[in-house]
């Protein structure tokens, strides 16, 4: 029911401006599928050319309308394949609400409208409009669409278009009746007020040069509303809803489920960071450890090797002692034999010379010294 309204709300802008086509070239911008721009050429247009910007819509309109002298062309509106002033009528119903840049696009339509022709546009009223449209890039009001369009165009007429939910009485056109429903009516009566900028869409008669309005309002007719299909569809729909709470109830456990586990996983996850910032810090105070005993070892070392040497010449010096006081030992035992003397004197030449006995002499001094000092302790223990 949706599709018969919106069929009968474009069919409604083309029947409307019929009036005006008769003799006329005219272009249909944004044709789609080809049925206005046929309602026109029936209208008694002098040409009438149509073009859109996708090709298989334009391939299908051609045929679906090659007899009707109907001249179809892929274009983009912004970049129209025709002379300058080639069109004295141009309809442009919803376009501009599709397009990045309209200025740009309504400057193009200027440029192939005849000085004394005019433009008829439409676009959905953003303030009563359905919002959610997804190939709108952007909705106007009345009064911003009015705006956009007398940039370019100084002279405007301004209409609105309703969709009603009408009541009428008319003759019966019989059971298998199955011609479209035609209505002429002398008088529409109105039950209920509407809104300052309740309609759903707006319409603009734009030209470069002032003109007589000669529109007159017009109404066309979808179907009749079946009341009794429209109560299935509200129980259809009803319980649809019911089932689509019902599948969001569901969800939102689920989802509800699923931030505890997250939250669950988080907390462990930051327990887990936490102990592994503690085995860096503890990694790298081991590190530094092991630098520090590492030049510790290396001072010790050190000092080891020091004191080995240290050692060794300790244990030298204590090797000479030891013989000096072998030798002395010696000396003095033989002391009252004369040969001991002799060979004592010779053997002292023979030291006293010699290049150890020079080597040795700090040693000597030391070794008296241990004497003079082992005689000094022995007196003071017997005078003691």
């Amino acid at each position: 029911m949706t599709g018969t309204s919106m069929r009968s709300e474009h069919f409604a802008r083309y029947y409307w401006i019929a009036p005006l086509v008769k003799h006329q070239r005219v272009l249909d911008a944004a044709t789609g599928t080809g049925y206005g721009a046929a309602i026109l050429a029936n209208a008694g247009a002098k040409s009438v050319a149509a073009c859109d910007i996708r090709r298989d819509v334009i391939d299908d309109a051609r045929e679906r309308y090659s007899n009707s002298g109907i001249s179809f062309s892929t274009a983009n509106i912004a970049e129209l394949p025709y002379d300058d002033a080639a069109f004295d009528i141009i309809t442009a119903f919803e376009i501009i609400e599709h397009l990045e840049d309209a200025k740009s696009a309504l400057a193009e339509l200027r440029r192939v409208l005849a000085p004394d022709g005019r433009l008829i546009l439409s676009t959905p009223n953003s303030l009563t409009y359905p919002k959610g449209n997804p190939h709108h890039v952007r909705e106007y009001s009345l009064r911003e669409a009015v705006q956009l369009v007398r940039s370019l165009f100084p002279h405007t007429s301004v209409y609105e278009q309703h969709s009603w939910v009408a009541s009428t009485i008319t003759t019966s056109k019989g059971a298998d009746s199955e011609e479209p429903w035609s209505l002429d009516a002398a008088r529409v009566v109105g039950t209920e007020a509407i809104g300052q900028e309740a309609h759903l869409y707006s319409l603009i008669v734009a030209s470069l040069e002032e003109q007589a309005s000669s529109l007159a309002p017009v109404v066309a007719l979808s179907v009749p509303i079946e009341l009794r299909r429209w109560d299935e569809v509200w129980h259809e729909q009803q319980d649809v809803a019911r089932k689509q709470a019902r599948h969001i109830d569901d969800q939102a456990e689920q989802l509800t489920a699923l931030q505890k586990e997250i939250e669950s996983r988080q907390l462990t996850l930051e327990a887990k960071d936490q102990q592994l910032r503690q085995l860096e810090e503890a990694a790298v105070a081991e590190e530094r450890l092991n630098a520090q005993l590492q030049l510790e070892l290396r001072s010790l070392r050190a000092h080891l090797a020091q004191h080995e040497a240290e050692l060794v010449k300790y244990l030298e010096l204590k090797r000479l002692v030891d013989e000096l006081t072998d030798l002395n030992h010696t000396l003095l035992t033989a002391a009252d034999s004369a040969q001991m003397s002799r060979s004592f004197a010779e053997m002292y030449h023979v030291v006293v010379t010699s290049k150890s006995w020079r080597l040795t002499a700090p040693l000597r001094a030391i070794a008296s010294l241990a004497r003079r000092l082992r005689g000094v302790l022995a007196r003071r223990a017997s005078s003691g």
